[in-house]
């Protein structure tokens, strides 16, 4: 329960007029003022009566008929009781000696005023005396108070004692028993209530020292208006700024204070539980004194009140404001990823489940671009993983700052990232939307201090209204994307069931070629490499087959991409180096036109996965120590552009390799971009012409022109040369008129 409400003020301790008289009374005379305890305000009121009997027995004293030596000791009498009791009042000490004094003082009374007349003074100094306790004393002053005035009266001759004043002298133990029973009960009630104050005082200090405010509010009567606040403890200021006064003298509706989106639930609950008088419990924002929000956590339950008075609500308010922003944290940690600050695939589905159904509303469409980096691990490979996520990070930036008002960038994990496209009019719109974010990623990042370029693919789902769930369109868009990598790097493409039939043809050549191996499904084949000068076969090159068990011999077209995309391509390639070292070791093959014994050198293809594979040189040695296949005689094929990436990388393998006494050739040359200074910084010993361009030798002149200009450089610079694709005698002829060997 909010607890608002002015707290009504305490009573004072002293009435008013006593509080007006302390205040004008000097210091000597205040010890004489009523006092707070009902025990020594029932003493001072005895005091005060006591005095005014003695007071009245001075004319007695004055004027009775005793000597003047008698009336004399009698006002001494009086005047020591005065001082006595007195001074027992102030000091409630009281040792023998001043009771024996008492004794005597009542005894000279007696003897100046009459034993008669002195009997009342008797009486009223057992009932004050007993006033202070203890039972024993009393009993002994009781007594010696009686004998005293026995003795009085026994030197008054005239007084009959048992006839006049027996019963008198009964009411001195019946006054004193009372007394003191009343002194008893009076303490009793003052240790009760030193018990209480003690309680009360410790339970307030429990309460102010306790990490939350405590709160007594009386239920209300009225629905929807607070109830009265009886207390409220003074972390009140801590949590919300205001003292407990503030609090009481500028309360108003609390709802007024409550944060406007918690308002209604907070009045609502607030409601419910006063008529239901269920405990009370909510987390709401409140404003604080100096204006800002503070969240609450508000517990409270229902107490009995007294006899005829409403129940009070007893509560805590706690401040969950750490509590809530730890809680805000891990909401941000849980739907955002911790690399890049992006959105993860959590929240990216989250927002696009709320983007479709407000879609099929509104009758417009919802798009996914679906967006993976080209060759990625080669960067991790190359520069390593923390260079690769600093690309990432740089990715996810540009991503993010291309995106518009109805546009979410994400990350789901590695480097693909998702964009959610809100606002879609066409699907041509989401097609022209992935340009855009292709556009910032085609510009170059800074990278272990080197300019590296990133090609980055996009698939494009389009949902229209009601007609797809998030999962669907976040994987047509996905299966988008691989369409779009088969295209070859940084295309865009839409998705359309066609590329869902092919996507699905594709994963199950995966998961197939992920057994080739282990099935022995793979077949090596050799074709010959022919020294133009002589016709003679000058050596093999290793080609691979995959022997599948549903659609037959298989060549590496159909299925070398799919291999080199899931990373299989690297025990493929082991495997046909490996196997073709074994073959041309153990058996020596002889081909028509071979002048010699000794194994045939061999070529065999080295992908860029294999090439910047840890421990890649070691590998290979050590198929040429377990085959026994001499090192000068095997020759690694790298592409064009692998000899371009990774340069730093790529040197030192390529260096490695060398040493070992391997030969390196460049394949497909002249597809490419290689410059002069690279290849001067390979060392490479051949370049082998793409067979596109001795396709076209004979007809186009332009590739004439290329295949004469390679056959050139390659002389110049040392190089052997091997043309691919050889088909007719006239392709021969001319190549061999050419140049090339």
């Amino acid at each position: 329960m909010a607890p608002y409400g002015p707290a009504p003020p305490e009573p004072p301790p002293y009435p008013a007029w006593l509080v007006a008289l302390s205040a004008h009374t000097p210091d000597s005379l205040r010890p004489l003022l009523p006092p707070q305890s009902l025990l020594d305000r029932v003493r001072w009121i005895v005091l005060a009566i006591g005095l005014a009997v003695l007071a009245a027995a001075l004319p007695l004293l004055a004027t009775g008929s005793a000597s003047s030596p008698v009336r004399l000791l009698a006002l001494t009498g009086l005047g020591w009781l005065v001082w006595s009791w007195t001074r027992r009042f102030r000091t409630s000490q009281i040792p023998w000696a001043i009771d024996i004094a008492d004794a005597a003082g009542l005894m000279l009374i007696g003897l100046g005023a009459g034993a008669s007349d002195a009997l009342g003074v008797v009486i009223f100094a057992v009932f004050g005396r007993a006033l202070y306790g203890g039972a024993g004393r009393v009993v002994v002053i009781t007594g010696l108070a009686i004998a005293a005035h026995l003795m009085a009266d026994a030197i008054d001759r005239d007084v009959n004692i048992l006839h006049d004043e027996g019963i008198q002298l009964v009411g001195a133990p019946i006054a004193a028993i009372m007394a003191y029973n009343l002194s008893r009960v009076l303490a009793g009630h003052e240790r009760s209530a030193d018990q209480l104050r003690t309680t009360e005082m410790r339970y307030r200090l429990l309460v102010e020292q306790i990490p939350a405010v405590t709160y007594v509010q009386r239920r209300s009567d009225h629905e929807h208006e607070p109830g009265t606040l009886l207390y409220i403890s003074p972390q009140i200021s801590t949590i919300l700024g205001y003292s407990p006064a503030e609090w009481a003298a500028n309360y108003g509706r609390y709802e007024d204070r409550v944060h406007p989106d918690d308002r209604e639930m907070v009045m609502a609950e607030d409601t419910r539980t006063d008529l239901s008088g269920e405990p009370f419990c909510l987390e709401y924002r409140y404003r604080a004194k100096d204006g800002r929000y503070v969240w609450l956590r508000d517990e409270a339950i229902l107490m009995p009140g007294e006899p005829g008075e409403p129940a009070l609500w007893q509560g805590l308010l706690f401040d969950i404001g750490d509590r809530k922003e730890a809680e805000r944290r891990l909401t941000v940690q849980a739907q955002h990823d911790a690399l890049t600050g992006l959105p993860n695939r959590f929240r990216f589905l989250e927002r696009l489940t709320q983007a479709l159904d407000e879609a099929e509303s509104a009758g417009r469409f919802v798009a996914v671009l679906f967006l993976d980096l080209d060759n990625f691990k080669d960067v991790n490979d190359s520069f390593g993983h923390e260079a690769g996520d600093r690309l990432l990070v740089a990715v996810a930036e540009r991503l993010a700052a291309r995106s518009g008002p109805w546009e979410m960038a994400a990350r789901l994990g590695g480097d693909e990232f998702t964009v959610l496209l809100d606002r879609v009019s066409a699907p041509s719109d989401a097609v022209a939307a992935a340009e855009r974010f292709l556009e910032p990623l085609r510009a170059p990042f800074g990278l272990a201090g080197q300019k590296i370029f990133v090609r980055a693919s996009i698939g494009v789902a389009v949902a229209s209204p009601g007609q797809e769930r998030p999962e669907d369109l976040l994987r047509q868009a996905d299966v988008a994307l691989y369409s779009a990598k088969r295209q070859g790097k940084s295309n865009v493409r839409l998705y359309d069931p066609s590329v869902q039939t092919h996507a699905l043809e594709r994963l199950r050549l995966e998961t197939q070629l992920t057994h080739a191996i282990e099935r022995a499904e793979f077949r090596l084949h050799f074709q010959p490499i022919v020294a133009l000068g002589t016709g003679h076969v000058a050596g093999l090159e290793a080609l691979i087959r995959w022997q599948h068990p549903v659609r037959g011999l298989l060549d590496p077209s159909d299925f070398i991409t799919v291999a080199e995309e899931t990373g299989q391509i690297v025990p493929i390639g082991n495997w046909v180096l490996a196997a073709a070292c074994h073959k041309a070791t153990g058996h020596r093959l002889t081909l028509p036109g071979s002048s010699g014994t000794a194994p045939l050198p061999i070529s065999v293809n080295l992908c860029a996965r294999q090439l910047i594979q840890p421990g890649v040189v070691a590998d290979i040695e050590a198929v040429l120590v377990e085959t026994g296949f001499p090192p000068e005689r095997l020759t690694l094929e790298i592409t064009e552009s692998v000899s371009l990436e990774h340069s730093h990388a790529t040197s030192e393998t390529l260096a490695a390799l060398r040493a070992l006494g391997v030969r390196l050739a460049i394949d497909d040359f002249g597809t490419g971009h290689s410059g002069l200074n690279v290849l001067r910084r390979r060392p490479i010993q051949s370049l082998k012409i793409d067979r596109s361009l001795v396709e076209g030798l004979l007809h186009n002149p332009d590739d004439r022109a290329i295949v004469q200009a390679i056959v050139i450089f390659a002389q110049t610079l040392g190089l052997q040369t091997v043309a691919e694709g050889i088909e007719t005698p006239d392709q021969l002829a001319l190549l061999r008129s050419l140049g090339c060997d």
